[in-house]
């Protein structure tokens, strides 16, 4: 049994579950366990812990800090296993008897056995569960076994716009259930009426082959609306292998529509202290990508000496293998930079560059360009974070990194390199497409800031080369780059007194002076003031402006262009918050693809590939 196992009486507040169950930060927001103390709208007397005793398990391996797994925590599963009120030897024995242990090692998971607050499960102990979690759920899942796995089917799935997946084994359920939200589910020893309800809540029209003597039962509707249904007589170990293999493994959710899946308290309160909807908006149910089973390798360079850079850097290489032997000179590079404070790993895994890479032979290289130590005061630092805690190679170091790649992969095409981020990194890519745009083609920022403005004018000033820009930020974004008059309602800052203020007063964040710079590095005419009525968005008019569907989202999306075409794409993702969006990358790979950088002469080229 584990040596992180620990037994408590849950006593902690949303702000306190975050930071034990290592929930990640992201774009320009503290992590949740940064120690600083809950603003308003945070504080955890708001959000009263609930009175259960839980038995917590961890993995051994600290996957979120062990920087050469390929994965990024928000791909760590959370169990949540209902059994009925267990003792601490139960607890154990029962983790044991599911042989979880191993896949919290190899994940970096956690598993939480719940006890009833009551003699037995009640509707209040859907509300505990929901505060036990807290903020930034990602990968929850439930087990619920016999009387668990009813209060599961009753009550829990009822209330699922959060969970990731669900595995019961035996358990009753109601006749008469309303559909509520998709949730992808393993049955073991169920009733039909069971089968019956988890399939039409997944809109389950069509059967597939399960591993381990399952029955699959697929959705057309979405790849990952799947139910099994497991064999007669298996075991739990059994029972939780294969729900792994048919539906747990495929899959993680986060619930970014209103607000950031950061930001939500699961009882309905958004951080920065506006009560929400969420369960209107189910979380969005997101594929886990198993590098190796889509022919992508990821090569981890942990604190390693880069030449002409002095100390040790960190950066990840996904490389296809369609691009291992290939031509001399044939495949694009793209450099992809993270938010404040997140994790290098993160922007692969949730922008969609995994399966871009794959189709396109595209080599992704993610750096740990941040440096560490956080100082908001020190202008070297740009008032940002390091998360890894690993050294950053800063902007000296990635120029160095995006040259060494080109001596080391001769398949790369140098005229097809390309920069893109999000939040902070979306910042750095488009300072970076001006200030070294002999080395980039393009540019595509997610999210980006406005934090770099000053440098990016100046660098703007200074070059005669075209670079051309994709910028997408969504309507809910709470740092407010759109619309670009700073007139968001949903966007924020939080000042160091702790209070809430509308985000005009941020300059950072505006990023019509970004715009600007890039008309003026496009050489096309710069817009001097926005013009709210011309675009309700970016304050000009856009050509070619309609609306799109980017995934499930509407997207108003126009662009600018010179005689030769499209220079500048702007899109506004509505209904979408501060945070990569998993079809970004296909979308952006698109914009990108057009572009080449001779190699020459410097000039920007038109491909059409």
């Amino acid at each position: 049994m584990s040596q992180n196992m620990t037994r408590r009486n849950f006593a902690l507040g949303a702000v306190g579950a975050a930071a034990l169950f290592g929930v990640a930060a992201c774009g320009n927001q503290p992590p949740a366990d940064s120690g600083e103390e809950p603003s308003e709208g945070q504080a955890s007397e708001e959000m009263p812990a609930p009175p259960m005793e839980v038995f917590s398990y961890a993995s051994t391996i600290d996957r979120v800090h062990d920087f050469a797994f390929p994965h990024s925590n928000v791909c760590a599963p959370a169990y949540y296993i209902y059994a009925g009120t267990k003792t601490q030897s139960e607890a154990d024995e029962l983790v044991r008897e599911l042989q979880l242990q191993e896949n919290l090692d190899a994940w970096g998971g956690t598993a939480t056995v719940v006890n009833p607050i009551g003699v037995d499960y009640a509707p209040e102990d859907n509300d505990a569960l929901k505060e036990l979690i807290g903020v930034g759920a990602t990968n929850v899942k439930l087990i619920g076994i016999e009387s668990g796995a009813t209060f599961v089917n009753n009550v829990l799935s009822q209330d699922c716009f959060y969970v990731a997946g669900i595995m019961c084994f035996g358990g009753e359920t109601d006749e008469g259930l309303s559909y509520n939200v998709p949730v992808p589910t393993y049955l073991s020893g169920a009733t039909q009426t069971a089968i019956d309800y988890y399939r039409t809540a997944n809109a389950c029209d069509g059967e597939g082959e399960g591993t381990g003597g399952a029955t699959l039962y697929t959705s057309s509707e979405h790849e990952l609306q799947n139910v099994a249904v497991g064999p007669e007589g298996e075991d739990l170990a059994t029972a939780f292998k294969n729900a792994w293999d048919n539906v747990f493994e495929k899959n993680y959710r986060q619930c970014n529509w209103v607000t950031e899946f950061y930001m939500l308290n699961l009882n309905g309160l958004n951080l920065v202290g506006n009560p929400l909807e969420e369960a209107d908006h189910p979380g969005d149910l997101l594929k886990v990508t198993h590098f190796d089973r889509i022919g992508l390798s990821v090569e981890a360079h942990v604190n390693e000496s880069l030449e002409g850079v002095e100390g040790e850097c960190t950066w990840y290489e996904y490389v296809p293998e369609g691009a291992r032997d290939a031509a001399d000179g044939s495949c694009p590079l793209l450099l992809t930079l993270h938010g404040n404070n997140n994790d290098p790993r993160i922007n692969v895994e949730t922008a969609g560059w995994a399966d871009v890479a794959v189709a396109e032979n595209l080599l992704v290289v993610s750096p740990e360009w941040q440096m560490p130590g956080g100082d908001p005061a020190d202008p070297e630092n740009e008032g940002f974070t390091n998360a890894t805690g690993l050294n950053g190679m800063g902007d000296d170091g990635v120029i160095a990194l995006v040259k060494s790649l080109l001596a080391k992969y001769p398949q790369i095409d140098a005229s097809r390199v390309y920069v893109s981020g999000l939040s902070a990194g979306g910042a750095k890519s488009m300072y970076y497409g001006v200030a070294f745009g002999e080395l980039f083609a393009a540019v595509a920022s997610f999210s980006g800031v406005n934090n770099m403005g000053a440098e990016l004018t100046e660098a703007a000033d200074a070059t005669e080369r075209k670079t051309p820009l994709l910028y997408l930020c969504g309507d809910h974004d709470q740092l407010g780059m759109i619309p670009v008059d700073g007139s968001s309602e949903h966007g924020f800052v939080e000042l160091t007194e702790g209070d809430m203020v509308p985000q005009e007063s941020d300059p950072n964040t505006h990023i019509w002076p970004a715009i600007q710079a890039y008309q003026r590095v496009c050489g096309l005419e710069v817009v001097e003031n926005p013009d709210m009525e011309a675009n309700e968005y970016y304050g000009m008019a856009l050509e070619n402006q309609q609306e799109v569907k980017l995934g499930t989202r509407d997207m108003l999306v126009g662009s600018l262009s010179d005689d030769e075409g499209e220079l500048i794409r702007l899109g506004a993702i509505k209904m979408y918050p501060h945070w990569n969006y998993e079809f970004e990358g296909a979308y952006a790979w698109e914009f990108l693809r057009q572009f080449s950088r001779n190699q020459e002469t410097g000039a920007l080229e038109r491909t059409y590939r």
